[in-house]
């Protein structure tokens, strides 16, 4: 199934976001590309919960998470994941 999700953010909130997402201090605004990306392997860590997804969203914002680790779109160990290079495939989710 295809969507067409409409995320509103302003350019502050981009450079935060694309701060984080390439692991750098650099003024690139996060793209399109990249937030999809983001989004994809949000929904990926909820499909590898057995938790309520109201559950899972409620605590990812209250901060009581574990971390996932991912990288070219594959669920990896913390240890392979410490050893992969920055850059924008390697993403960790949230369970």
């Amino acid at each position: 199934m295809k969507t067409n999700l409409s995320i509103e953010l302003n350019d502050e909130q981009r450079l935060d976001l694309g701060r984080r997402y390439n692991n750098t201090t650099n003024k690139k605004l996060l793209t399109r590309t990249e937030l999809n990306d983001i989004v994809q392997n949000f929904v990926l860590a909820l499909l590898d919960t057995n938790d309520s997804i109201v559950e899972v969203t409620q605590d990812t914002v209250k901060g009581t998470w574990d971390k996932i680790y991912y990288y070219n779109g594959k669920k990896i160990s913390k240890a392979k994941w410490d050893l992969v290079p920055e850059g924008p495939r390697k993403f960790y989710g949230f369970t």
